[in-house]
C-alpha cells in the first residue's frame, strides 16, 4: 500500500482519485482535529484509513471548524486492498456511539421482538446493536447499495438474528416488508433532504405492531433553540452536503407523528448534544404527556 506523508495543503490542491480527503479546521502545524478531539499527526494515518469511506464524517469537523480551510490526503493503491476491505465501511462515530445507545434502549426496547434499522449506513451498528440485543431479529435496511454492500460484510460481527440487508426507500409507501416492534433511525432525519421524516413516521405507523415505537436518535431543535455545536454542525457539514439537509424541530416531528397515532413517550439526552426520542404506536386518540 502507498502512502504519502499526511501534511495541510489547500483544497486547491490537486488530488489523486484513489485519494481520501479529511476536512477540517486550521490547527497548529504539529495537530489535526479529528472527531472533536485533537491528535498528534503522526497517528492521523491510523483515523484518514477509517474516514475513507465517511467522506466528512458528522462528527469530524469541530464545532469552531471552518469548512474547506485545510484537508490531509492520505493515498492509498486500490490494487493493494482486497475487494473485501474496499466495501466494508468504518465509522469511528458509529463505533463511539453504539454503546451509549445501547444503554439507553435497553429501557425502550421490547425482551423479544422485530427490529428494523433504517438508514444500516456502514454497518457498525448493525454488528454491535444486535450483539447487545440478542433475542431481538435485527434488520438493516438502507437506500444506498453501497452501505448494503457493507453492512453485509459486518454480519459475522453481530448476532445469530442480525439478518441480511434489505433495500428500503422510507419515502415509497407502504414499506414492503412484514410487520416489526421497533423501527430504529439513528442519524437520519437532519441528514436528508426533508421529505424523509414525514417518509419515516408515516412508515413506521404502519409497519409498526399495536404498542410497538419508532425511536429516533440524533440532534434536534427545541422550541427553535440549537446549541452552538449543533449550529456549527449545520452550517459546516449538513448544509454544505446539501442545503435541504438540517436540524429538524422535535415539536414538529411529535405534532406530525400524534396525527399517524404514534405519541412521544420519552426524551433521553444522550452524548455530544443528541437525543434519543421514543414515539409509540397508540389509537390515534389516545393522549400522552409528552414534556
Amino acid at each position: 500500500m502507498s502512502r504519502r506523508t499526511l501534511e495541510f495543503i489547500p483544497l486547491t490542491h490537486p488530488l489523486e482519485p484513489t485519494s481520501a480527503v479529511v476536512v477540517g479546521p486550521t490547527t497548529p502545524p504539529s495537530e489535526l482535529r479529528v472527531n472533536e478531539s485533537v491528535v498528534p499527526r503522526d497517528e492521523v494515518a491510523l483515523y484518514a484509513e477509517a474516514f475513507k469511506d465517511e467522506a466528512v464524517a458528522p462528527e469530524l469537523l469541530a464545532a469552531e471548524g471552518r469548512h474547506g480551510e485545510s484537508c490531509v490526503i492520505h493515498e492509498w493503491t486500490l490494487s493493494d486492498r482486497s475487494e473485501e476491505r474496499r466495501m466494508r465501511r468504518e465509522s469511528p462515530a458509529a463505533h463511539r456511539n453504539a454503546q451509549p445507545i445501547a444503554l439507553a434502549l435497553r429501557a425502550v426496547l421490547p425482551d423479544v421482538g422485530r427490529v428494523l434499522e433504517v438508514p444500516c449506513g456502514s454497518g457498525v451498528h448493525s454488528a454491535k446493536l444486535s450483539a447487545a440485543f440478542p433475542n431481538l431479529d435485527w434488520l438493516p435496511a438502507d437506500l444506498d447499495p453501497e452501505a448494503l454492500a457493507s453492512t453485509t460484510l459486518w454480519l459475522d460481527e453481530g448476532s445469530a438474528r442480525l439478518q441480511a440487508p434489505q433495500h428500503l426507500d422510507v419515502t415509497q409507501l407502504p414499506w414492503k416488508l412484514d410487520p416489526v416492534d421497533v423501527v430504529l433511525a439513528v442519524n437520519l432525519i437532519h441528514a436528508a433532504p426533508p421529505q424523509v421524516t414525514p417518509g419515516l413516521v408515516r412508515g413506521a405507523a404502519m409497519a409498526l405492531n399495536p404498542g410497538g415505537v419508532l425511536v429516533l436518535y440524533g440532534p434536534f431543535r427545541e422550541s427553535g433553540e440549537l446549541c452552538a455545536s449543533n449550529i456549527a454542525f449545520e452550517i459546516n457539514y449538513l448544509q454544505q452536503t446539501d442545503p435541504r439537509w438540517g436540524v429538524r424541530e422535535l415539536d414538529d416531528v411529535t405534532a406530525l407523528a400524534a396525527t399517524v397515532g404514534l405519541i412521544r413517550e420519552s426524551r433521553i439526552e444522550m452524548p455530544a448534544n443528541n437525543l434519543l426520542v421514543v414515539f409509540r404506536r397508540r389509537d390515534v386518540s389516545t393522549t400522552s404527556d409528552v414534556g
